[in-house]
């Protein structure tokens, strides 16, 4: 049995955090409406993928912010 220091244990829940975070990220990144429609067309990415990722996100349209634009001929 290897016995590890405090430190070492730290490290490595550091470690796997970053890794978790990085991830998060990526995953993101392939559901951003721009890539994603490129990547099911090139069958990289599933539509069942997309529904998983858009069923675990919350909705924050309570939080939008609407504005009124105005033309320049106005």
């Amino acid at each position: 049995m290897v016995l590890r220091s405090k430190a070492q244990r730290f490290s490595t829940l550091v470690q796997y955090g970053a890794d978790m975070r990085l991830s998060r990220a990526l995953q993101e990144k392939l559901m951003d409406v721009r890539l994603r429609d490129k990547l099911l067309a090139e069958g990289k990415l599933t539509k069942e993928e997309v529904k998983k990722f858009l069923d675990g996100t919350a909705d924050e349209a309570k939080n939008a912010t609407y504005t009124d634009e105005k033309s320049d001929e106005d």
